[in-house]
């Protein structure tokens, strides 16, 4: 059964008739017939009921517009009955009363009994009067009606078929022990009387029980909160709505609770529970903690906090409180209470809002190239350098998914500006960043899950030097994007670029290489030969050799014997065809190992050059710049001071020899020294130059002279005597540059050839001419030539007879 709906502000009361008890039901009551209705509309159904169960009358009443006054259980309504003719026919005297609770208006007295008091809420009779004498003996009312009731002349009903009503303003009826009742919300049917209906000829009349549908309720309302905190200690007066930003590691509280506002105690339970959401670790999923109960009001009824202060021994539910971790980041943490009912009169779920911690990302990611030196040198043709790339999370959260990253090589020719060398931010890709030269990637990827924290991944790829120009750059860069959460750039790491550099070489021709001996000045010790390979992209390998045999105390690495890289040789291994005039102290028959080549200690003892050209006091002295052609001298010479520099204007001319026995002296070749290419007709007509000093130093150019040309060839016997530290022949230490200027591929950069025997406690190979690109990385440097003219020169100049006696006869192969 529906109820009329009548808001009040405290308390909310619906008023219905019942005919009870059974809605819209047919229940017999003294043999007639009971309904219930609640409006017009049924209230008409009723009537139009009664009338098909061919009744002559039918009449049904409601009530509207209840109004409950609780303070004294008092109902106030309107009562509203309609009634009509259902069909023509006798129906005598008709009346609808209601004697229980007044609910019809008295209207007059019965004389016949004992003039009961009759009430009648509708009456039609034309017997009436205003005293007893008027009337008959039976059924007179001699009260008059007119105002409550209807007059209507005749016996019977009215004169139609038409429907009638008539409303009766202001009835009351009581509630009884309403206090009690009302402290919840209640509904209760109060009985206002039974209204029946009464004409004459007619056994199935009506009688209706009427009743007042009284309703009441007591409002309240749930008010949620939940609340957040990032801290370590739990503190609820610290916490606020959100909200608030974390980051892994921080710990973060939660405060949850509901209150009931009244203005009543509640009289129904809410079901409660924390919903969740962003979270890694499946706390989504689960609705903890939550709870059913109810609360008086303006009560705190549930709290759910990471603290209780005011109860110390309440535990607080591992639901409020998360430690966030790097799967957080990128996520909102949210938690909020929800509620069912929300209201008094609502079953809907209610929500408070969402109290958030944003877990942002907070990351900065580093690239570099880890094991490129930048301005180290690397040599041309086919080598094979290694690159690691490497990106560093500097975090402090992982950083986002689908991170891009690159190693670039940028190839610069010689002499060419490097741009943005140091790297840097740029929305540009690196080929577009890292401009001025030849680009290319290497390798490159997306990190599609992106960089933990922390986190270094290396990448590693191969670069390939081939035969590029000396000079040439080759950079490499690693970089990255997007490099941090706020930017959507490319991070660069600055460019390490290596120099394509040279490896120069030495060539020993026309006699042996030998290392370690010992000699007047300084006594036999280990001493190694190392000298570098080259590869080339197509050539092969290339390195220093010896025309003939090399004599080593120590270790040789690098260095070919028996012409072994004159051409190029298609392995660097000193095993095999490169070694095979290295004398080697190794035991086992037909096995070599790189690591004993070399190491054949010798007795013998170098011979005394100096010895064969004794000076005195009376030898010549030389001081300052001595010119060889240009001062006219030949002969033997000496030098008292501690440095002499050795020039020549022009070729030494055909039957002139000169040697310089300086052994305390550093000399410095400043010029070019070659013999005369003219025709000679005797032994005694071969030039020859010896240099016998404590140290030589050959210039790099011939300065003074216009254009100051490149000293490239040294025709002379170079005998450094010094010990210790001493006793040094310095290929490049003088002229434009000194023995300690760096070297480029531009210092130095003139081939020298030595003519002569040379021996020196220190050899100090300074050029840096030849080890081109391809072919030509095999020329050479420093060429150091034991021509015959010294020989024969030096038989002539033996003071015995000037024979080259045979010790020893010895078949070797037709290559030596």
């Amino acid at each position: 059964m529906r109820l009329f709906d009548t808001p009040l502000k405290k308390a909310l009361v619906v008023l219905a008739l019942l005919a009870g008890p059974a809605f819209m039901a047919f229940v017999g009551i003294d043999g007639s017939k009971a309904f219930a209705v609640i409006n017009y509309t049924e209230a008409v159904q009723a009537i139009d009921n009664a009338c098909g169960r061919g009744l002559r009358m039918a009449h049904a009443a409601y009530g509207e517009n209840p109004v409950l006054d609780e303070s004294s259980g008092t109902v106030t309504y309107d009562l509203v009955i309609l009634w009509k003719r259902c069909s023509w026919g006798t129906v005598g005297e008709y009346a609808i009363t209601g004697y229980d609770g007044d609910a019809c208006p008295p209207i007059g007295k019965y004389h016949y009994d004992n003039y009961t008091e009759t009430r009648d809420c509708v009456k039609y009779t034309n017997r009436h009067g205003t005293t007893y004498g008027l009337c008959g003996v039976y059924r007179c009312v001699y009260q008059s009606f007119y105002d409550y009731g209807i007059k209507q002349g005749g016996d019977g009903g009215p004169f139609d078929l038409d429907l009638h009503s008539k409303k009766f303003s202001g009835r009351t009826v009581t509630i009884g022990d309403l206090g009690n009742k009302t402290k919840k919300s209640g509904t209760e049917d109060v009985f206002v009387s039974r209204l029946g209906d009464y004409y004459s000829g007619e056994s199935n009349r009506i009688k209706q029980d009427t009743y007042v549908r009284v309703s009441w309720t007591r409002p309240w309302s749930i008010n949620g909160q939940s609340y957040i905190q990032n801290g370590t200690v739990a503190n609820k007066d610290l916490a606020s709505k959100g909200p608030v930003t974390a980051k892994p590691g921080d710990r973060l509280n939660w405060y949850h609770d509901l209150r009931n506002d009244g203005p009543h105690d509640m009289d129904k339970n809410v079901y409660w529970n924390v919903d969740k959401t962003g979270f890694s670790n499946g706390w989504n999923d689960h609705k903890e903690p939550l709870g059913n109960t109810s609360g008086g009001a303006n009560v705190l009824f549930v709290y759910e906090y990471a603290q209780f202060p005011a109860e110390p021994w309440r535990a607080a539910s591992p639901y409020t409180k998360y430690d966030v971790t790097q799967d957080d980041v990128g996520n909102t943490l949210c938690q909020r209470i929800a509620w069912n009912p929300g209201k008094y009169d609502d079953s809907n779920w209610y929500a408070s809002d969402y109290a958030c911690a944003d877990v942002p990302y907070n990351y900065s990611l580093v690239p570099t190239i880890s094991n490129v030196t930048d301005g180290n040198t690397v040599e041309p043709g086919g080598t094979t350098i290694p690159v690691t790339g490497r990106v560093t999370n500097n975090g402090p959260t992982k950083s986002q998914t689908n991170v891009k990253w690159q190693i670039t090589e940028v190839k610069y020719a010689p002499g060419a500006t490097i741009n943005n060398k140091s790297g840097g931010e740029s929305s540009s890709n690196p080929c577009a960043y890292f401009t001025g030269g030849a680009c290319r990637s290497l390798s490159d990827g997306t990190e599609t899950s992106g960089y933990t924290y922390p986190d270094t991944k290396p990448y590693d790829v191969n670069a390939n030097i081939n035969d590029e120009p000396v000079g040439t750059k080759m950079c490499y860069a690693m970089s990255v994007q997007p490099y941090t959460q706020s930017s959507s750039n490319w991070s660069h790491s600055q460019l390490y670029c290596l120099v394509v550099n040279k490896r120069p070489k030495a060539d020993v021709l026309g006699g042996d290489l030998i290392v370690g001996r010992g000699s007047v000045t300084n006594s036999a010790r280990v001493s190694e030969v190392t000298t570098s390979v080259s590869k080339t992209s197509s050539n092969g390998y290339f390195g220093s050799w010896a025309e003939y045999g090399i004599t080593s105390t120590g270790i040789v690495t690098g260095m070919a014997s028996g012409s072994g890289f004159a051409g190029g040789a298609s392995g660097s291994s000193l095993c095999g065809k490169l070694s095979v005039l290295t004398l080697t102290n190794a035991n086992a028959a037909g096995s070599c190992s790189e690591s004993a080549i070399g190491k054949y200690p010798t007795a013998s003892t170098a011979p005394s050059i100096a010895a064969r050209f004794p000076v005195n006091s009376a030898t010549p002295a030389l001081s300052g710049v001595a010119n060889i052609t240009g001062d006219n001298l030949s002969g033997l010479y000496r030098a008292t001071d501690a440095a002499l520099t050795v020039v020549s204007d022009g070729a030494i001319p055909a039957g002139r020899w000169v040697v310089i026995n300086a052994p305390n002296t550093t000399v410095t070749i400043g010029s070019n020294i070659t013999y005369t290419n003219d025709p000679l007709t005797s032994i005694a007509q071969i030039p020859q130059v010896v240099i016998i000093a404590k140290n030589i130093i050959i210039a790099d150019k011939d300065v003074g002279k216009p254009g100051d040309p490149a000293i490239s060839q040294v025709d002379s016997w170079l005998v450094a005597v010094g010990s210790g530290s001493e006793g040094r022949i310095n290929t490049c230490g003088a002229g434009t540059v000194s023995e300690s200027t760096a070297l480029t591929s531009k210092v130095c950069d003139a081939k020298l050839t030595v003519n002569g025997p040379i021996t020196a406690n220190r050899l100090i190979l300074r050029r840096t001419a030849g080890a081109g690109v391809g072919s030509a990385a095999g020329d050479p440097a420093e060429v150091f030539n034991l021509r015959s003219d010294a020989y024969i020169w030096a038989t002539s100049y033996s003071p015995g007879t000037g024979r080259l006696p045979t010790v020893m006869t010895k078949e070797i192969p037709p290559r030596f």
